[in-house]
């Protein structure tokens, strides 16, 4: 299983790396019972810079991997500031033959990666037009991240991080089917944002898309890192591992 060798210690947050708890730098995601989903951008079909990425593996040991579904949709491998990236143009996406998790469950992201243009993106999810659930990213007067439930977006906190610049962001997510639950979005490891959501009207609609919104135009422009999904909340030991994860 190939991983990225530095991981992402210069661009933790040093109070995420003095955080409390168990785990330490040999935990890495696949351990998690409750893993979905692990992309590492150095585990694509091909690492040759500035090559088409046609196939992300999903590390979790669930075969969730990510493909371009044409030619024009394939994102591009590079490294950026020695850290392996799948950069996107603001028209690339790769897709999993399924929605991966079902939309009323628990679930936890953690994700690094950068933005480069001043527009609405939707970092991954299974919207299907309008409907569905993702995690969408956008620039105004500072860089913002957020929930996009169905046809509106939640909870867009300002995160203050520069265009292209790389970062860690989690969002925790609660849904119980019906019942409108909470969610926390944290940035280098500090919490921006914890308050209420609405809950999806759809369970899987959609398959899950990674830089792009099938039926939308909100396209990612930026690079993606790392991606991880463990269908639970977290918690103060899941952050830890994280933390360490990415630091080592």
């Amino acid at each position: 299983m190939s991983t990225n060798s530095k991981r992402f210690n210069r661009i933790i947050h040093s109070s995420n790396r003095r955080r409390g708890g168990g785990g330490g730098a040999s935990w890495s995601p696949s351990d998690d019972a409750d893993c979905v989903l692990w992309l590492a951008a150095s585990n694509v079909n091909d690492t040759t810079e500035g090559n088409p990425v046609t196939t992300w593996t999903d590390n979790s040991g669930q075969s969730n991997d990510l493909t371009a579904t044409s030619a024009t949709l394939q994102p591009k491998y590079e490294v950026a500031g020695g850290i392996p990236v799948v950069r996107f143009d603001g028209s690339d996406s790769l897709q999993a033959a399924s929605a991966v998790i079902d939309l009323t469950n628990k679930m936890s992201w953690f994700i690094v990666m950068s933005n480069r243009i001043v527009q609405l993106a939707m970092i991954m999810g299974t919207l299907n037009g309008v409907n569905g659930r993702s995690l969408h990213y956008r620039a105004v007067s500072q860089q913002q991240i957020g929930v996009f439930v169905n046809s509106s977006g939640y909870a867009y906190p300002n995160t203050g991080i520069a265009d292209a610049t790389l970062a860690t962001y989690s969002a925790d997510i609660l849904s119980y089917n019906g019942i409108a639950g909470t969610h926390s979005i944290r940035v280098n490891g500090v919490e921006v944002f914890d308050g209420n959501e609405q809950t999806p009207t759809t369970t899987n609609d959609g398959n899950f898309t990674v830089g792009a919104a099938p039926n939308n135009n909100y396209d990612l422009d930026g690079d993606v890192a790392d991606v991880i999904c463990i269908s639970r909340e977290a918690d103060a030991e899941l952050y830890t591992n994280v933390s360490a994860y990415w630091s080592a």
